[in-house]
């Protein structure tokens, strides 16, 4: 990417001393000499409201934020194409950012117009501003009696030097970054597949390891446990009761070590958990355990926050401590314990009345079924085990780290070629013919329309489902609403209906099968067994640059969405879709409802086909998206009830 790269043939001392040296054709004037402040207002409060932030720059604001939200918009201050709008009091964050469109700001931002339109390339200068070094600047220049006060004024801003390449340089900038960016998303994007798909097969090895064994031949027979499934002939099936037996010993004086449960690192000394709270001051009572004992965080062990303990210590007097009958093996079943379909047992026996406080108890794990090894081949899974999981992490940990140092390459990239320390003008002629637009053309560049967006992110969610038996139409619509009203994804702009599948969009979901086919992603065809599903066609995966391009800010929300929705059956994606909808449309409604009132409303005023679930199964799919953060915000538009008299 970088190969042949240069610097610059003759330099000049900048004025900005953390700048150093910049190429000598290059302009260096104050801010003055290229903006204006305005100080236009909205007289009848109509245009778009937009936000400035400094992740995403200018953009409009969600509709469901309504913090510091003014009754009317009339006064604020309207912003066009190509001004430069700063937060004042978050400048020295760069909470700043070039508008792509007309619409209105907070009274109390900053607003500047290029005084000569063409001189200052949008997307170069809004890089340039952004760059750690100008983040300093506008902290030296910012004026406040604390820290959370500091304020950015305009006569301030407009005193600092901006630097000016010619016009086609910022333009063969733009391009060359441009393309960097995809590049360097794309490789983080196959990172994170590479990190996705060596997690399922981990996932899948264990899960086989566990109720199979490792003799792919053995004979197997029933094990008479819906989530188990076959198990080794000679293998038994056995309650935890028969497993497990619980002790409650407790520390007298609180001396010993103190251990802390993590969902990620397990059951540690304390010191190495960040971020603890509810710290006692005295551990005398605590409830103690020995190595190899099972500890549960009786609060989160449906989560699955429980660990074997590794060092004898004091721990929660409110965890369960299980200890092993027969102590051999003993890694086994923590690992059966903590695989997908053992922790939708877990999920289903916890229990509570108050709101996101269900525990685990003892009586219901006792109840749990469990397929048991003999002892010398449980020793022999958790050995093969213990291979796989360390291969997965030498390689996921590996793919993090390369990630991690290619977003710090890319900040570093944009800082040495915006200000010049690097020469991109003979790259950015090579690249395959690609143009960018001038700024005064791409004012009238056509945006996509809403059917191209839906398409992008269809093909994405159906790329990321590939290869999953129970994955067809139906799954993809649920899919669909929760990335557009979770990820607040303007653009999808679908039109729910209340329908027996629903939340249901047809006319949308014609229009996706349409475009999927249009541009040779995914042709959608029905199975003899599961109803529309889709297969992939030639350009499968082109749409990856479409989808960087539009939402490469919500990545990581959306590849935690994924990571719910890809174990789910269908009917659980329908189940927490018509939950997500029906309390959404309660926030929007602004009506005050429990979780009686909202299993009531999908039973009573969905569709009659939703009776065919059971209270409990919403209930607790309730719990279970606030345990995930799956929870709505009041954004999009409300749901509609369905057109078709349904027959009876």
């Amino acid at each position: 990417m970088i190969d042949g790269l240069k610097p610059y043939s003759d330099y000049k001392d900048s004025a900005l001393p953390w700048l150093g040296k910049i190429p000598a054709h290059w302009t260096e004037k104050r801010a003055k000499y290229f903006y204006r402040e305005v100080d236009e207002r909205s007289t009848t409060g109509t245009e778009e409201l937009l936000s400035v932030s400094h992740k995403t720059g200018v953009t409009p604001r969600p509709k469901h934020v309504t913090m510091f939200k003014a009754e009317s918009n009339i006064g604020h201050k309207i912003c066009r194409s190509e001004d430069l709008v700063i937060n004042t009091m978050w400048a020295f964050m760069a909470a700043l950012g070039v508008s792509r469109q007309v619409g209105v700001v907070s009274p109390s931002y900053g607003v500047y117009r290029p005084i000569r339109m063409g001189e200052l390339h949008p997307q170069y200068i809004d890089r340039l501003l952004r760059i750690e070094a100008y983040k300093s600047e506008y902290l030296c220049r910012s004026t406040g009696i604390r820290a959370s006060r500091l304020r950015l004024y305009p006569d301030e801003f407009l005193r600092i030097p901006i630097l000016s390449p010619p016009p086609e340089e910022q333009s063969a900038i733009v391009r060359f970054l441009d393309h960097a960016d995809r590049r360097i998303r794309r490789y983080i994007r196959a990172k994170r597949k590479l990190i996705e798909l060596l997690n399922e097969q981990k996932q899948a090895l264990i899960h086989q390891a566990v109720t199979r064994g490792l003799d792919p031949h053995i004979k197997l027979k029933p094990s008479g446990v819906k989530w188990i499934g076959d198990v080794p002939e000679h293998w038994e099936v056995q309650r935890c009761r028969y497993i497990f037996r619980e002790v409650d010993k407790r520390s007298l004086d609180g001396s010993e070590l103190h251990l802390s449960m993590s969902q990620k690192l397990g059951l540690v000394p304390s010191h190495q958990v960040d971020n603890r709270t509810l710290v006692s001051e005295n551990y005398a009572g605590g409830k103690l355990c020995e190595v190899n004992d099972l500890v549960l965080n009786r609060l989160k062990a449906h989560l699955g926050v429980f660990s074997l303990a590794r060092n004898d210590g004091v721990i929660s007097p409110d965890y369960t401590v299980l200890r092993a009958i027969d102590i051999c093996g003993v890694e086994y079943f923590e690992h059966l314990l903590k695989s997908p379909a053992c922790r939708y047992e877990l999920r289903v026996r916890a229990k509570g009345i108050v709101e996101g406080f269900w525990r685990l108890y003892t009586d219901d794990f006792y109840d749990i079924r469990l397929p048991v090894p003999p002892a010398e081949e449980r020793n022999q899974i958790v050995a093969r085990l213990a291979e796989i999981v360390a291969d997965c992490e030498v390689v996921c940990t590996r793919a993090d780290r390369e990630c991690d140092l290619l977003r710090e390459y890319r900040t570093r990239l944009i800082a040495d070629v915006v200000t010049g320390k690097l020469d991109v003008r003979e790259a950015a002629a090579q690249l395959d013919g690609q143009v960018v637009e001038e700024p005064s053309k791409r004012r009238s560049a056509k945006q996509p329309n809403k059917h191209f967006y839906r398409s992008v992110l269809a093909a994405e969610i159906v790329d990321r489902h590939q290869g999953e038996r129970r994955f067809g139409r139906i799954k993809l619509q649920k899919a669909l609403v929760l990335a557009e009203y979770h990820l607040q994804l303007t653009e999808i702009q679908s039109d729910l209906k209340r329908a027996a599948a629903g939340p249901f969009d047809n006319a949308m979901m014609r229009s996706i099968d349409a475009q999927l086919k249009k541009q040779k992603w995914f042709e959608a065809y029905k199975s003899e067994d599961a109803g529309y599903q889709y297969k992939p066609l030639k350009k499968r995966g082109s749409h990856q640059t479409y989808f960087d391009r539009y939402w490469s800010s919500k990545q990581a929300d959306f590849d935690r969405l994924i990571s719910l929705l890809k174990p789910m059956r269908t009917i659980q994606a329908e189940i927490v879709a018509t939950l997500y909808s029906a309390w959404n449309d309660f926030l929007i409604d602004g009506e005050q409802f429990d979780d009686d009132r909202l299993v009531a409303e999908v039973l009573t005023n969905w569709h009659p086909k939703k009776e065919r679930i059971t209270r409990n199964r919403w209930h607790k799919a309730i719990q279970w998206m606030r345990d995930y953060e799956l929870v709505p915000t009041g954004f999009g538009a409300h749901t509609q009830q369905a057109t078709k008299k349904v027959k009876k």
